[in-house]
């Protein structure tokens, strides 16, 4: 989570705290109100609490600034104990159609390692089958200093608004300015580097020491690029953790991605993939990057690649060589978001 995030954070809580009418934009409509029919966690997400998801909304609703209003947990609690002491039994319509709502949501959390996905599907109140859906990502970036226990609520709001923006087809809904900014964004993984030797050449420690080396780079890949607001990037624990949900537990660092691996990643939603090569010559080594697509196939359609040479065998080299060679892509690849 970059500084950005935490200042949509902090703007929105300076908005509930203060009230001031100032800072929104006045909407000549009247807000479209909402709540919650049903959460869902998924197994590895038990521990992010209904309570939890609540506020969630209700930030992502007050950060719509008056085109939304969500109905918290606790007046749904209200409606609920009073039909109760009528012996009136409500659904989610009929409470939809008491509280006067515009539509309700259900709402389910999963995640995987440092990945959090958030689904929302949006049913109309008065037309059951006007129904739309949206999906949003967010990296748990944040730790518990005491424990290492996982902070989840700076990435649940995230995710949260992005998928709702998505069901709402609003994607700029979250867009306030150049420094708060949340968007719905695709997701991205870092595959494997090839790496390919040529034994009648003196032999580099970078291609001798390839599972190390491989993996290092790997590493220097994603911690270049993990502040990226252009796509929910995998980290590689995460990226291991969806291979083994395949059975696919000897992912090799030096060498590339597999079919079997990409249409792994294609079916759990991966739309964007960065591999590459490097490949040993007289003048030292070409490293090739490539940023592509991940077709139904578990193919790839190439979209950008660049180049760089390596001329030292030394792992400092090496390491500002993908950097270097990596930013450059991504500051093109943000037109795919």
């Amino acid at each position: 989570m970059t500084m950005k995030n935490i200042i949509v954070l902090s703007f929105i809580l300076v908005l509930l705290l203060t009230g001031s009418k100032s800072l929104l934009s006045q909407t000549e409509e009247p807000a479209k109100r909402f709540f919650v029919g049903k959460t869902a966690q998924g197994v590895n997400a038990e521990s992010i609490k209904p309570n939890k998801i609540d506020a969630a909304l209700y930030f992502t609703a007050q950060a719509t600034f008056g085109k939304y209003q969500y109905i918290p947990f606790h007046v749904l609690d209200s409606v609920f104990s009073a039909s109760m002491k009528q012996n009136d039994t409500l659904t989610s319509l009929s409470l939809g159609r008491k509280l006067q709502s515009d539509f309700f949501v259900y709402i389910l959390v999963n995640k995987l390692e440092n990945m959090l996905r958030v689904d929302i599907e949006t049913v109309n109140v008065n037309d059951t089958n006007q129904r739309s859906y949206g999906v949003g990502y967010a990296p748990i970036r944040f730790r518990k200093l005491t424990n290492q226990e996982q902070l989840t609520d700076p990435a649940l709001l995230n995710a949260v608004m992005r998928a709702f923006a998505v069901a709402v087809s609003d994607s700029l809904l979250f867009v306030i300015n150049d420094t708060i900014s949340v968007k719905p964004v695709p997701t991205l993984v870092i595959g494997g580097i090839g790496y390919r030797n040529n034994e009648e050449l003196p032999q580099w420690e970078i291609f001798l020491q390839k599972e190390i080396s491989s993996y290092d780079a790997i590493e220097n890949l994603f911690d270049e690029i993990k502040n990226t607001e252009n796509f929910a990037l995998f980290d590689i624990q995460t990226r291991d953790s969806l291979y083994a949900l395949f059975n696919l537990m000897f992912v090799e660092n030096h060498r590339p991605s597999t079919n079997t691996e990409l249409k792994a990643l294609q079916s759990m939603d991966v739309h964007f993939f960065i591999t590459g090569s490097l490949q040993r010559i007289d003048e030292g080594a070409i490293l090739d990057l490539y940023f592509c697509r991940i077709l139904n196939d578990g193919k790839l359609e190439i979209l950008e690649k660049e180049s760089g040479l390596l001329q030292k065998d030394t792992t400092e080299d090496y390491k500002l060589l993908l950097r270097k060679t990596i930013s450059s892509i991504m500051s093109r690849a943000s037109k795919y978001n």
